[in-house]
């Protein structure tokens, strides 16, 4: 709890990730002294993330004004995570406030509100609103888009078992979407087809080609990067062009147009430090997955690429800070940069301010070859 109270002093860049944590592991258990805390202070933080930590906060101190309250905020993750406190809560708007959030942008706040709207009272009116959203999403066309959509096509199925008897007319324009670009949401199209409507219809997904680079892209990725940020160390990337050529330029492709700007480090602790996203969350990247190159050792400094299972990756980035030889041969390895700074290790090339929640990339650009 002391170390929670040092928010209110405003700590600098590196030094309000810990009070953070410490607000949310001590507010289980001094749910009253934490309440006042997230409210007054963590709610009205200048970073994302610590709203976002008083969000989930208000389900455990029982607060629902304050997860009202951060409905209202300008980032889509606080209001994700206060839509969930609202459900935890049982609080008579969720409906409302997650038909809302449906027609948002950020992949992350669909799919969370389509989770919330589980077993929501009165399926028949609130099937439009998801069809319509999956839809909307659908339109977009980004293999990205495919957890959100799957989620979507969940409540789709529950309402639609739900109404059976009284309509099955969204059944209609769903047939449309067997023939997606996403062999995955095609098959589940076909499956919830089925299981509300008894009627078989094979899916015959539309493939298109993998998003691949070209051979020029290949050959004039560079060997090595330097990943700026605002309050980090930098990280010097040595890329692994011959174990994961494609996922090395593809990478580079994107950081050279400026696709990692600005963007947070969204998570960070002694094991591993999570970037890449623009929307700060596992379900905003790059348009495009990208196919898995296995082969590298996974080793502490391992900079590797994430995704959502086979040939996912979508161009979020982890850093390893420990070893997990474990992975070798399983994770796509882009290359290595520096661990952060290791007592038992003084003489190694490694970071003393290493990135933190919350710290920004800045720029990435390709290392000086007489440094």
């Amino acid at each position: 709890l002391l170390k929670a109270e040092t928010l209110r002093e405003n700590p600098g860049p590196r030094a309000w990730q810990a009070p953070m944590r410490a607000l949310e592991l001590v507010a289980p258990k001094l749910p009253v002294e934490a309440a006042p805390l997230a409210r007054l202070v963590a709610a009205k933080h200048a970073h994302w993330l610590v709203r976002a930590a008083a969000a989930r906060v208000a389900a455990v101190t029982k607060d629902p004004d304050l997860a009202l309250q951060l409905m209202e905020d300008i980032h889509p993750n606080v209001r994700a995570d206060a839509l969930r406190s609202l459900a935890t809560l049982q609080h008579p708007l969720t409906t409302a406030l997650a038909v809302t959030a449906l027609g948002d942008k950020d992949y992350h706040l669909v799919r969370t509100a389509a989770a919330v709207l589980e077993g929501a009272p009165e399926p028949l009116t609130l099937l439009p609103a998801v069809v319509t959203t999956f839809e909307r999403v659908t339109a977009e066309r980004k293999d990205t888009s495919r957890e959100p959509r799957l989620m979507l096509l969940e409540r789709i199925r529950e309402y639609g078992l739900r109404v059976r008897e009284q309509s099955t007319d969204w059944s209609l324009t769903m047939l449309v979407h067997v023939e997606d670009f996403d062999p995955v949401i095609a098959q589940q199209v076909s499956q919830v087809i089925l299981d509300v409507t008894g009627r078989r219809q094979p899916a015959t997904p539309k493939h298109r080609p993998a998003a691949q680079p070209s051979e020029a892209d290949v050959r004039t990725a560079p060997a090595c990067v330097v990943v700026q940020f605002d309050h980090a160390d930098p990280w010097k990337v040595l890329l692994d062009r011959d174990r994961a050529p494609l996922a090395v330029a593809r990478f580079w492709a994107l950081a050279s147009k400026g696709y990692y700007t600005d963007q947070d480090v969204v998570y960070a602790d002694k094991a591993v430090a999570l970037t890449g996203s623009p929307g700060g969350n596992e379900f905003v990247a790059a348009d495009r997955f990208m196919r898995d190159e296995m082969g590298g050792v996974v080793r502490a400094g391992s900079l590797v690429m994430l995704g959502h299972g086979r040939d996912t990756l979508d161009g979020r980035l982890q850093h390893l800070r420990e070893e997990r030889r474990d992975r070798s041969r399983l994770d796509t390895v882009l290359g290595w940069a520096p661990p952060p700074s290791d007592p038992d290790n003084p003489d190694h090339n490694r970071l003393e301010r290493p990135p933190l929640a919350g710290h920004r990339i800045t720029r990435i650009v390709e290392c000086d070859d007489d440094k």
